[in-house]
């Protein structure tokens, strides 16, 4: 004999439990939207799976509308340290346009490169990106950059792999001379903290939105710099 299950969840874009009693027979059916009932005696799956389509669906509606402030962020980090760099997040209103990055990449390297001569910048597509930098640079009122300062583009070595072949010695990180072994794919680590959060933010105030993205990103930073003292100290015991 099959009985009821103890909880329902309701899929990963919605992290509450509804506990319901093991032998209650008025929850034994359930009534959807579309007029049809689900039976959690006969098949506990099937709630699971009804909701789990549902809030899918209402998220992708949600990211496909064109009226929205924003479809997604970006930011510039540290690629040795796994640090955000202040002041550069962005939004990105239609797709990962370059004015955007532009944006995040000038105020990274502007933030404390007084003594810094040459920056390496690691982008998914930075050799397309970096062709016309300098002039999207020039041409633009509100992006800067120290006037000395040489930027070194490359690519990372996962989103190299889809790249064309000439892609590879031109911005591998293999061939940069200082580099060290670095696999250029920080942000990608940094942001998987982040989708157990998105859901929640898409329904939030622009402020409210930034200030609980603001607190991630410095928690993650905190971490970061005690978890570097930590490896130092375990690194020297040996």
């Amino acid at each position: 004999m099959t009985t009821a299950p103890n909880h329902v969840t309701l899929g990963p874009f919605c992290s509450q439990e509804r506990v319901l009693p093991p032998t209650s027979p008025r929850l034994s059916r359930i009534p959807t939207p579309h007029g049809a009932t689900l039976d959690l005696v006969q098949n506990s799956q099937t709630l699971h799976t009804f909701f789990h389509s549902l809030y899918r669906a209402i998220n992708a509606a949600n990211i496909n509308k064109s009226n929205l402030q924003s479809t997604g962020i970006g930011a510039t980090a540290c690629a040795w340290h796994g640090c955000f760099v202040p002041h550069s997040v962005v939004d990105f209103q239609k797709g990962e346009r370059y004015m955007n990055t532009d944006y995040s990449i000038c105020n990274a390297l502007g933030y404390g490169s007084e003594s810094i001569a040459k920056a390496l910048v690691i982008y998914d597509v930075g050799c397309q990106w970096s062709v016309n930098f300098r002039s999207r640079v020039k041409n633009s009122p509100s992006l800067l950059l120290p006037p000395a300062l040489e930027i070194v583009p490359a690519v990372g070595k996962f989103h190299l792999a889809a790249h064309k072949l000439s892609c590879f010695p031109r911005h591998s990180l293999n061939f940069v001379k200082g580099a060290g072994h670095l696999d250029g794919e920080i942000l990608e680590t940094l942001w998987a903290p982040f989708n157990k959060i998105s859901p929640t933010a898409r329904s939030m105030t622009q402020a409210h939105r930034q200030e609980m993205y603001d607190d991630h990103m410095r928690d993650s930073n905190w971490k970061k710099l005690v978890g570097i003292g930590e490896g130092f100290f375990f690194s020297e015991g040996r």
